[in-house]
């Protein structure tokens, strides 16, 4: 889903929201609220978007301010709680003459998002599924579908296709 230019922080609540005119728009076949989480069905993804700007101007939030200004968001999450492991240590002690260099890099904090809708295509032939599919996770994907068409793994194949946002050469 798109996000729209009027953000809102995050852990906002959705207090109020007017959707009489928006399931009235062109296309629009249901406006969903679950909590704070309001969804836009319809004919097709441009009506989908144009409904979603409007409902996001029909909104009433409670905001809580929740993370940090965007130029402290780096040294927010380094004093955040956590634990070290050590995966791999094979020094065995200091050797003399061996001189030790430090330095610490970070760049700024990188959103893990999808810039574009998630879809896949599905051909069902012969008792068995193919899926071509963005998803990260194949195997797992593979498996829920399995369980939730009542199929044997090895009659559903996903296949990774590359998504939005991925450039080819």
């Amino acid at each position: 889903m798109r996000e729209s230019s009027d953000r809102r922080g995050y852990g906002a609540r959705l207090r109020a929201v007017d959707t009489a005119a928006i399931e009235r728009m062109p296309g629009v076949l249901k406006i969903v609220r679950d909590g704070s989480f309001l969804a836009v069905i319809a004919d097709r993804e441009y009506q989908a978007v144009r409904a979603m700007d409007a409902l996001a101007l029909a909104s009433q939030w409670d905001e809580t301010k929740t993370l940090p200004e965007p130029t402290r968001l780096f040294d927010w999450v380094r004093s955040a709680s956590s634990k070290e492991y050590v995966i791999h240590d094979d020094r065995t002690g200091g050797e003399a003459g061996v001189r030790s260099l430090e330095a610490v890099y970070h760049r700024p904090y990188q959103l893990h998002g999808s810039i574009g809708p998630s879809c896949a295509v599905a051909q069902a032939e012969a008792g068995g599924l193919t899926v071509w599919t963005h998803s990260q996770g194949v195997y797992p994907l593979r498996g829920a579908l399995a369980e939730m068409l009542r199929l044997a793994e090895d009659k559903v194949r996903c296949i990774h296709m590359e998504g939005s946002g991925l450039l080819r050469p």
